[in-house]
């Protein structure tokens, strides 16, 4: 099967055979137009014969929204986007577009049914992060069905994004951090030596759940981020590269870090001997008794009832990386440092991050510099 390419003005179409008709036999052809270059054109026909190959063809006319995004993803976000990125698809798209537009055909969805949808989504208290990134999934997806002339027009054409709320990033203070280290000692060492590297290190969860002992560097105090623990939609457990070269970094850790982190090996090697073939080594740092990639929901878990036994402000994991960045800004350090630390691609991100942090550490800087022209006045 292939396709047969037409330059009509300054636009490409691509022609392809889709069957025969049941009640003539006739043969059928879909035409599709519009790419502004052959290649765009031949790229969509290759999607299309892939599908048509496979036996997936859907009358267009009766085309569901929940039966569009089925082919969507199929032929463009599964081929072309990273795991991580189509599986945050994959849940949007389950959780919410289908759930409340699953059953409208595509050709009938109207800009005001997809705005009473996402007022629907605002109502259910999600995010304004969650509410926006499914707005624009939904956006991208309807682009495609007007370029495979689906429908003839974006509803979503005129409609502005939903704007993101800044959330309020609660953080603890040292006296808060030291209690709820002290209170997790004699609980699960590996929910403990995670909650450790994420207030010394603020790396995220998945890459402390992802992080193995070969990216440990015990002589030089380093810790290499190379990867991340991916918790993929009915596939279970991955491992993945970090999601920008800036999240690729290496950083330093003291030594009561160091001895901690041998000291928990040391338990996994007690672990592994005692259990023998049952024990499935992956080299993770952190994981099940078994060896096996520790569930993040279970981590977050065991972090929540700590946090609200001890009545502690109610932060959430990853606040702990905000927390670890907020404490080390009230200690004076250079912000480019903490950049490092916390894999942002730029220093600019991590000024409007914790600008909240800013206005303690002015108080400080203003009291430091009063304090030393002060000193200098007295010497003369």
């Amino acid at each position: 099967m292939k396709g047969y390419f037409r330059k009509r003005g300054n636009k490409w179409s691509f022609t392809v055979d889709i069957g025969r008709d049941s009640k003539n036999n006739k043969r059928k052809q879909k035409t599709v137009s519009g790419f502004k270059t052959k290649k765009e054109a031949e790229q969509a026909c290759n999607e299309l014969i892939h599908l048509l190959n496979r036996g997936i063809h859907v009358d267009e006319s009766k085309q569901t929204v929940s039966e569009f995004f089925d082919y969507w993803l199929e032929i463009h976000v599964v081929p072309n986007l990273r795991k991580r990125t189509a599986d945050q698809y994959i849940r949007s798209i389950d959780n919410y577009i289908k759930k409340e537009l699953g059953n409208f055909q595509l050709k009938n969805l109207r800009i005001t049914t997809i705005q009473r949808f996402i007022k629907t989504l605002q109502e259910q208290g999600l995010s304004s992060y969650t509410i926006r990134t499914t707005y624009l999934i939904l956006k991208t997806a309807l682009t495609h069905a007007v370029k495979w002339e689906l429908i003839t027009k974006n509803p979503m054409e005129n409609m502005s994004a939903p704007k993101i709320q800044k959330a309020s990033r609660g953080t603890w203070t040292f006296e808060q951090v030291n209690e709820f280290l002290n209170a997790t000692k004699n609980r699960h060492p590996h929910y403990h030596m995670a909650f450790l590297l994420a207030i010394y290190t603020g790396m995220r969860k998945a890459e402390i759940l992802g992080l193995q002992w070969k990216h440990v560097d015990f002589k030089n105090k380093r810790i290499s981020i190379e990867q991340t623990q991916l918790n993929l939609t009915g596939k279970g457990y991955e491992f993945d590269g970090v999601k920008s070269h800036a999240a690729k970094r290496s950083i330093s850790i003291d030594d009561f870090l160091i001895q901690e982190l041998r000291k928990h090996k040391k338990r996994q090697m007690e672990a592994k001997l005692q259990l023998g073939p049952e024990f499935t080594d992956l080299d993770l740092v952190i994981s099940t008794h078994k060896g096996t990639p520790m569930n993040q929901r279970s981590v977050s878990k065991d972090f929540y009832i700590v946090r609200d036994q001890l009545g502690l402000p109610k932060i959430r994991f990853h606040d702990l990386r905000h927390t670890h960045a907020t404490l080390l800004l009230q200690l004076g350090e250079n912000v480019k440092v903490i950049s490092e630390r916390l894999g942002h691609s730029s220093v600019n991100i991590t000024l409007e991050v914790y600008a909240h942090a800013m206005p303690d550490m002015q108080k400080s800087a203003a009291d430091n510099f009063s304090s030393a022209l002060n000193l200098n006045q007295n010497i003369k």
